[in-house]
């Protein structure tokens, strides 16, 4: 809680080291009549009225900060899955082999293109050069 003292400090236009006093009180259990009554001198005279505001001030920013944590770990959870999710879908697409891409026939270099007629040979030919 002590981290929050110079915040609640310039909320409440009181001293960092009269906040962070009642704080520390707060730390080790105290109470607020006890800390108005009996901690004066380390308060600088805080009346009950500016110590409440204080701890409510203390604990606003203690759950807004848990709130604030706990919705950053959500979304690297969310986050997380989603790669997770993306990991999966690429393992279980189907896997782009030679023996899935349709078989593309080329003549062999040595080829009697002879015995084939003009636009077989043609194609051979095209197939072949790649034109």
């Amino acid at each position: 809680m002590g981290s929050f003292a110079p915040t609640i400090a310039s909320q409440l236009n009181i001293k960092v080291s009269q906040v962070q006093a009642v704080l520390d009180l707060f730390g080790e259990a105290a109470t607020i009549p006890f800390i108005a009554r009996y901690r004066k001198d380390k308060t600088g005279g805080l009346d009950e009225f500016q110590i409440q505001k204080i701890e409510e001030a203390s604990k606003f920013l203690k759950t807004f900060t848990e709130r604030k944590v706990q919705v950053k770990i959500t979304e690297i959870d969310i986050a997380r899955k989603r790669i997770a999710l993306s990991i999966k879908q690429t393992s279980d697409a189907p896997a782009k082999t030679a023996s899935s891409r349709p078989a593309i026939q080329k003549p062999a270099l040595n080829e009697d293109l002879s015995s084939l007629s003009v636009n077989d040979a043609l194609q051979a030919l095209k197939k072949r050069f790649g034109k």
